[in-house]
């Protein structure tokens, strides 16, 4: 019986990956959640965070953000409103965002859009840098 099974990270605008894995960590809305072969089928809510597959021993990492995940018959789709490869993080870009977007969030009222809505920017941001941070960890 293989350890490997078929994992697709799909977006709106494309599918961003599709491959055999032996391994998925992802951010569920509630915590973290792994993934590897032979899990029952499920279906989950997808946070924003980190994700992290292992593929051939080897760690890649993806932001990914809000969505759904389901593993039916040996397959895990992840279905992300946003999703990104690390190589196309800009760390210094993020880090300027970041300050811009905490200076933002104490003018807004708790509870509002806006600042729901700066949160999530927030979040995201916060995500990528995490991946980043997690890939020179392991390189």
């Amino acid at each position: 019986m293989s350890d490997n099974f078929r994992f697709r990270l799909i977006t709106p605008v494309a599918e961003l990956l599709s491959s055999e894995v032996t391994e998925v960590v992802l951010p569920a809305f509630d915590g973290e959640c792994g993934i590897r072969s032979n899990h029952e089928n499920f279906l989950g809510a997808l946070g924003t965070g980190a994700l992290k597959l292992v593929s051939e021993g080897n760690d890649y990492w993806y932001m990914v953000s809000q969505g759904l995940f389901q593993v039916e018959d040996g397959q895990l789709s992840v279905l992300a409103e946003l999703g990104e490869e690390v190589k196309n993080i800009d760390t210094d870009s993020a880090n300027k965002e970041i300050k811009e977007l905490e200076a933002a969030l104490a003018k807004e009222a708790v509870g509002s859009s806006k600042e729901k809505e700066i949160r999530l920017k927030r979040d995201r941001i916060l995500a990528r840098l995490d991946v980043c941070r997690r890939t020179s960890a392991v390189h």
